[in-house]
């Protein structure tokens, strides 16, 4: 869009630069109602161009963070998958930022059912708080982008952890979702 909005205020310049070049008197007029029309012109193709290279260039940054974030997932780091999704998040909401978000929560509850202190009461605490949002992003998500089937699926993999770990509903939820995913 940035190159063709380019490409296009070139050709309308030359074009408009031509057509300025008149060395008749009388036709004063016109060349000062065409200088208005090309500063018009060139504002409102500053304007589009600016406008497309915002929008465009915020999506690219919300890309590359929750591409960071992924990374990190791969590597186990579930906290910084989670941060980075966050940013991703803050900067422009997407299918791929909500199911990275979801994805590390679920890393990090398995994480935190299959440490050494999860008897405590605090890690249980921080369990049900990952999972309570965790469970809130994947019914975002669902509701978001209800025509794919990915968001039923990830969905269904959240209750699909709740429900190996013997919590209540989990696997009937999780039925449901992966039901959804089908259809």
């Amino acid at each position: 869009l940035i190159l063709l909005a380019f490409v296009l205020s070139g050709a309308v310049f030359g074009y408009l630069w031509r057509q300025g070049r008149h060395t008749a008197p009388e036709e004063a007029a016109v060349t000062s109602f065409s200088a208005v029309g090309t500063w018009a012109m060139i504002a409102l193709l500053l304007i589009v161009s600016l406008g497309s290279a915002f929008i465009s260039d915020r999506r690219f940054v919300a890309q590359a963070k929750n591409n960071t974030g992924a990374a990190s997932l791969q590597a186990g780091n579930a906290d910084e998958a989670l941060l980075q999704a966050k940013k991703s998040q803050g900067i422009e909401v997407t299918s791929d930022n909500l199911r990275l978000t979801i994805e590390a929560g679920i890393l990090k509850m398995n994480q935190l059912a299959n440490s050494s202190q999860a008897s405590s009461t605090a890690v249980q605490q921080q369990f049900l708080d990952i999972a309570s949002s965790t469970i809130a992003t994947a019914k975002k998500l669902s509701d978001t982008y209800p025509a794919d089937y990915r968001s039923y699926f990830t969905v269904g993999r959240v209750y699909d952890q709740l429900a190996a770990l013997k919590v209540q509903g989990a696997y009937e939820n999780a039925e449901q979702a992966y039901q959804k995913a089908l259809t």
